[in-house]
């Protein structure tokens, strides 16, 4: 993780999300524009309670098994086309769910910088 990098802003986003229901994104994208990797986070109130969403385009042609990124216990993966994954997270804070993010965007960055933003006013 980029030493300058904001986790606890990351995770503040990500609470923020609460409710909206797909209707707001945080997103997590490299901080070089020659990188085209990003993550796009909502969440789903679903039956069982909120769960964050991620779609994660990459590149490429191989699936998200053979990219070395961790899911956790609970999630499911919806779509996975190769070049970009579609998972569902099990139970996660948003901690904990800033925390993996972090670690995928270090895994997808090679090391590189990278940020956050929101749609969220």
């Amino acid at each position: 993780m980029a030493a300058d990098f904001d986790l606890g802003g990351l995770t503040r986003a990500l609470e923020s999300l609460s409710g909206t229901q797909t209707d707001e994104q945080v997103f997590v994208t490299p901080s070089d524009p020659s990188q085209s990797w990003h993550l796009d986070v909502v969440e789903l109130d679903e039956g069982d309670g909120p769960r964050f969403a991620v779609y994660a385009e990459y590149g490429g042609d191989e699936p998200f098994e053979g990219r070395g990124l961790s899911l956790p216990p609970g999630s499911e993966i919806d779509a996975d086309e190769g070049s970009n994954v579609t998972i569902t997270f099990g139970e996660l804070s948003a901690d904990a769910a800033s925390q993996l993010l972090v670690a995928w965007a270090g895994l997808l960055s090679d090391g590189a910088p990278f940020r956050w933003s929101t749609t969220l006013e």
